[in-house]
């Protein structure tokens, strides 16, 4: 989950699709912030910040500018551990991503 913003419940009307596609924008920094950090630096992922950065360039929606903060250095043994954990919570993330932006599709 990307910090930074209220769960809705399932009853709750839809959000809008500016506030979704600002949650994803947030989402892509923090990620591309997470893969430029100190974590990857033993194991870079450049295709993957090559895509994300391909995703920021479409995602294109006028918000405030607020980087997300960098995260603490990693301890170098738990690098593993928090490279693995990133990654997993990026996939969930694009998962959810990819269903926004289906549904957005098959509304219009």
């Amino acid at each position: 989950m990307v910090p930074g913003g209220p769960i809705h419940h399932l009853h709750a009307p839809p959000p809008a699709p500016q506030h979704c596609l600002q949650r994803i924008l947030r989402g892509l920094q923090h990620y591309q912030a997470m893969l430029g950090s100190d974590i990857f630096a033993t194991h870079p992922q450049p295709e993957l910040k090559a895509v994300l950065e391909g995703l920021l360039g479409l995602v294109q929606v006028p918000v405030r500018s607020c980087q997300p903060p960098l995260p603490t250095p990693a301890v170098t043994w738990r690098q593993p551990l928090l490279q693995h954990n990133t990654l997993e919570r990026l996939r969930s993330f694009t998962a959810i991503m990819s269903r926004v932006f289906t549904h957005s599709a098959s509304a219009r």
